[in-house]
């Protein structure tokens, strides 16, 4: 293939350590291996001397996969971290170092078991609290803490022969979540018993034995000359140290990734790994600056966004592909799943289509419209929204009132209902923990729901009985049975249901049992995503819709189970695991400050990771990145960056280049000029315009720019468009065509450069105040006979550089700005007036 000048430098870097900065869709992965092409065909090193490290099976799958494609490459170890570690345990036992061996499959949740039953046995009368909370702990929340606490070296045990620099390295575990930390101690004393190892277990224990026992760091870093590790921003400490010592004989150590896709700092990565990479090791630095995934606009869009962040090595993305790609939609109920439905109907394939999320709290509406619509989905890492345990808890309890309505009604219950209900009662009896024993729970089940007696009746009784610390709970609960039973029926039924949330305590229960303070506060979420479905409904409502939506997806499940082939289906999933994947639409639902927004903290990076994660999420799209912003509440990721600006800007350069440059007037010419370099897109037109177009484009601007030489006097507003045409910044990235006197005529320069004088139109760099509510609507850039538009009444036919003729069915001030819907034939699309060119048309 033919590199670009930056890929060619790394692909024939030899020998020495390497730090290179891949931006996003840089094509890091094929450069890698080219690298590795060019050691073994030129630099005569052996294939079986070159190690490729990767995060995944799929990322590594994909590597050797692209490694066959060349023979020579046949020998080259490609390996996942976790693989890697397996290899050097396996090499440790080998030489009789360690009697440590991988677990058999659950041995690690059978020890959870052991410790928790342990931590039990141990507690005081007096600890019931701390006794609901541990029988309440899952294997799989406990499992996600250990495996935070033991990438970060949080560990419980630190060996007497460990080497004083690798003690240093270890901290004691958070405690943060103290039971969690009580059971990991005794986890970890049962696995060192049983001389065991779990999957999070070893890359901690190849770190351990190799600095241990030096003859094992010794053979496994005499196995290799050539390390490479892709991903790097990935890596928690256990992993970097780890690398540190695998490579700590290699001629040459090269690292790959892009600390501004650090966004797993959870779960122990940090930007300082790869950022103080090239001071650890000495290496030299490259950058990877070229995007070969997305359009010019999001490219654009997603520099700025990034570019406020402070935590990072300096570099710009840089497009190599034409057009806008970015659309801007209002903040409506489900506007993401409806953006999709849109696309769906302009005949794309629904593989093509993705909704990244935040949290999968947002998934709600989203999934609501797609079930009505019958638009088969698939979520990704999460079951649907309807079926979480967050809330079924909650829409079981209102089953239970439900149930309680009817016995007041004097409607008995069915045996097969009675029958689900006290299911119901039995799974949320102790959520939260009311300390009520199993049978208990049952005496209560079979009170419930008979001759005319409600459970909240039951639960008095049975309260009444009981002493003190069972006695509250469980009355509270009935207290708050009746009041939802009692407000079944009110709309909206969104402050009933966070009412009953809170006087039964749903929202601490589910932080407090949850493994860290994110995890608790995304549950959470949940509760309030659930009550916002029940913002036009009453709760009786929202349950029995639920309900409906379970029995069609059940019914749509059947049908592909009998099915022979899969049907197509639109993706929904986290930006988390959307990072190194790519679709030709984008949909981000939620730009707002609530969902997206720094979070104060002490470790900088940390308090920027929120904008690294919304970065990933815009350079994802191939095609189209569809945004839905808010009104008042759009992130200030988007705020800060004037992100309407950049989309319009952008969306008229994609049509003026859709043209020849021959026709384009000077207004054309000169907003051309002036986003190129406002943005700093030399580079893109002159690597990866067509030459014809390049030379086009470039022998405009020398034509405008020799004319305007020429005009007396030379004032401000002449020197602005003398610096926009400046053909200076472009020779930096190639050859400009030489001057060459073509006829070129500007019949509309004299009124441009009075209206800029005027102050009738912003410089290139220049904020337009937020306060200006009229634009020229020329879509020449030339101010029309009519002058500026102050407004566009409803029903006015206008003309769009890029969508065509439209029609404006509403026109709405959005606190100082105004904005039209106007109906295209190829959709309708919401402006601000501040920032389109509209051509009104007459009629």
């Amino acid at each position: 293939m033919e590199w670009t000048a930056e890929q060619q430098r790394i692909v024939q870097h030899g020998h020495g350590h390497a730090l290179v900065f891949a931006v996003a869709g840089s094509g890091k992965t094929t450069t890698l291996v080219g690298r590795v092409r060019h050691l073994v065909n030129t630099g005569r090193v052996r294939p079986q001397r070159i190690l490729t490290t990767t995060f995944t099976r799929e990322a590594g799958r994909s590597m050797r996969e692209k490694l066959a494609q060349f023979p020579e490459c046949s020998g080259v170890e490609t390996l996942t971290l976790h693989a890697l570690a397996t290899r050097i345990v396996t090499r440790a036992q080998e030489m009789g170092l360690t009697d440590l061996m991988i677990g058999e499959e659950h041995f690690s949740h059978r020890l959870f078991g052991e410790a928790r039953q342990q931590l039990l046995t141990e507690l005081q009368e007096g600890e019931r609290e701390t006794a609901a909370r541990l029988r309440q702990m899952t294997f799989k929340d406990f499992e996600t803490y250990m495996g935070i606490q033991k990438g970060n070296l949080r560990l419980p045990y630190v060996p007497d022969n460990l080497p004083a620099e690798a003690s240093a390295l270890i901290s004691p575990p958070d405690e943060g979540q103290d039971l969690y930390a009580r059971v990991y101690f005794r986890h970890d004393e049962l696995r060192r018993r049983e001389a065991k190892l779990d999957f999070d277990d070893l890359i901690v224990a190849a770190w351990m034995l190799m600095g241990q026992f030096p003859l094992l760091q010794r053979d496994v870093a005499s196995r290799w000359d050539y390390v490479n590790v892709d991903e790097f921003q990935d890596v928690n400490l256990a992993q970097s140290e780890m690398m540190h010592l695998v490579a700590a004989r290699a001629r040459s150590y090269m690292v790959i990734g892009d600390d501004d896709q650090t966004i797993y700092q959870w779960r122990g990565a940090h930007p300082r790994f790869i950022l103080e990479f090239g001071k650890r090791y000495g290496a030299k630095e490259f950058t990877l600056p070229s995007n070969f995934r997305c359009p010019l606009g999001v490219i654009a869009l997603a520099d700025r966004v990034i570019g406020r962040n402070r935590v990072r090595a300096p570099k710009r993305l840089r497009a190599t592909r034409a057009g806008n790609g970015v659309h801007l939609h209002p903040p409506r109920a489900g506007e993401a799943a409806r953006v999709a439905i849109n696309a769906l109907r302009e005949d794309r394939n629904p593989e093509d289509i993705v909704i990244l999320l935040r949290t999968y709290a947002q998934s709600a509406e989203i999934e609501q419209v797609l079930l009505e619509e019958r638009v088969p989905y698939r979520l990704i890492g999460a079951a649907p929204f309807y079926r979480r345990a967050e809330v079924t808890t909650l829409t079981a309890y209102i089953e239970l009132a439900l149930a309680d309505l009817d016995v007041l009604s004097g409607h008995p219950l069915s045996r097969e209902r009675r029958e689900r209900v006290q299911a119901h009662w039995k799974a949320v009896a102790n959520r939260p923990s009311r300390y009520l024993k199993t049978a208990d729970i049952e005496g209560i089940a079979r009170a419930a729901w008979q001759n005319g007696k409600t459970l909240a009746v039951a639960l008095g009784a049975f309260a009444a009985e009981q002493p003190q610390h069972v006695q509250r709970p469980v009355a509270l609960l009935g207290t708050w049975l009746g009041y939802l039973t009692e407000d079944l029926g009110t709309t909206p039924g969104r402050d009933v249901l966070l009412d009953f949330v809170a006087a039964i305590g749903y929202r601490e229960y589910l932080i407090s049992t949850a493994p860290t303070e994110d995890f608790g506060t995304e549950r959470a979420g949940m509760v309030d995503a659930l009550a916002e479905m029940a913002q036009t409904r009453s709760l009786g409502q929202l349950v029995t819709y639920l309900a409906t939506l379970n029995e069609q997806v059940r019914y749509e499940e059947t049908l592909r189970q009998r099915s022979n082939h899969e049907e197509p289906r639109l993706t929904i999933m986290t930006a988390f695991r959307a990072k190194g994947l790519e679709w030709p639409v984008v949909i981000i639902p939620d730009c707002t400050h609530a969902i997206y927004s720094s979070k104060p903290n002490a470790d900088a990076a940390a308090a920027e990771e929120e904008r690294r994660v919304f970065y990933v999420a815009l350079t994802r799209a191939q095609q189209e990145l569809h945004l839905i912003v808010g009104d008042d509440d759009t992130t200030r990721f988007l705020e800060d960056v004037q992100y309407e600006r950049t989309v319009s800007q952008h969306d008229r350069l994609a049509g003026l280049l859709e043209r020849q440059a021959h026709t384009w007037s000077a207004g054309d010419t000169l907003e051309a000029a002036e986003v190129l370099a406002e943005h700093e897109h030399h580079a893109f037109v002159q690597r990866w315009l067509p030459p014809a177009e390049r030379s086009g484009v470039l022998r405009h601007f020398q034509g405008l720019a020799r004319h305007v030489a020429g005009l007396k006097p030379v004032d401000e507003a002449v020197r602005t468009v003398q610096r926009a045409l400046d053909l200076g910044p472009y020779a930096g990235h190639g050859p400009v065509p030489a001057e060459a006197n073509l006829p070129m005529n500007w019949p509309d320069l004299d009124a441009l450069l009075a209206a800029r004088r005027a102050g009738g139109q912003p410089g290139p760099t220049s904020s337009v105040p937020r306060d200006v509510l009229s634009v020229a609507v020329d879509a020449l850039g030339r101010p029309t006979d009519n002058g500026p538009a102050q407004s566009l009444p409803v029903g006015a036919r206008v003309r769009h550089a890029r969508f065509g003729d439209g029609e404006v069915v509403q026109v709405v001030a959005v606190g100082a700005q105004t904005e039209a819907v106007i109906r295209f034939g190829s959709g309708t699309k919401r402006m601000a007036l501040e920032f389109a060119r509209l051509e009104r048309l007459p009629g």
